[in-house]
């Protein structure tokens, strides 16, 4: 099943999705600043732009609370589809490297799954916008994605969502040490193995044999 800390994910949606947001406005406007294509009259570009805009609208409105953990994961799924769309309006822009953030979402709020899940679900978009630019599909642009730089951004995606993970293992892991032993040293407390020898309650001392 899905991490403990997929519990305070839901408190955090909006929050999460803003900041999401705020990062792909900032990299629209610098591409539509520094390019000399008009982004603007690309259909990929215009729905891209929008879905990102819906998202953040239900990641606000949604009572997430009211439905099972495993549904919030559609608000970064849904983010790597929007993102996928603006990348194939200028594949040559940053848009591909924005990936990161829901991968990153996903690999901390739902364990080594959410990892796996972002990282193929990702990949897959990537590599079907190579399929599309081999077949010489016309409403593509002409600066189409190469097979070398989608296979450095999905690599890059799978290393970021194995550390993250591996982060959020940890700190989960010193979280729960701590909370059975307020007194617990967390440089003791690196592993889940570790937990149950050292933060558990103190063994009682032996009785001397009479």
């Amino acid at each position: 099943m899905f991490d403990r800390s997929i519990t305070r994910f839901g408190d955090s949606v909006f929050k999460s999705q803003v900041l999401l947001t705020g990062a792909v406005a900032l990299a629209v406007r610098i591409t539509v600043g520094f390019e000399d294509n008009d982004l603007q009259d690309g259909a990929s570009f215009f729905f891209g732009l929008t879905a990102i805009l819906w998202i953040t609208i239900l990641s606000a409105i949604v009572p997430w609370s009211r439905f099972p953990p495993a549904w919030q994961a559609v608000v970064p799924l849904m983010d790597i589809a929007a993102i996928a769309m603006l990348r194939l309006a200028e594949p040559q822009s940053g848009f591909g490297i924005l990936l990161i953030f829901p991968v990153i979402w996903l690999s901390t709020a739902f364990g080594s799954r959410g990892s796996i899940t972002g990282t193929l679900f990702a990949g897959s978009l990537l590599w079907m916008q190579v399929g599309l630019s081999e077949l010489d599909v016309s409403w593509l642009p002409l600066t189409s994605t190469t097979p070398a730089a989608t296979a450095s951004l999905t690599v890059a995606l799978a290393f970021v969502a194995a550390v993250t993970h591996t982060t959020a293992r940890r700190v989960e892991s010193q979280r729960g040490c701590c909370a059975v032993r307020p007194g617990c040293s967390r440089r003791r407390c690196t592993a889940p193995a570790s937990r149950s020898r050292r933060c558990g309650r103190p063994s009682m001392p032996s009785s001397s044999p009479s």
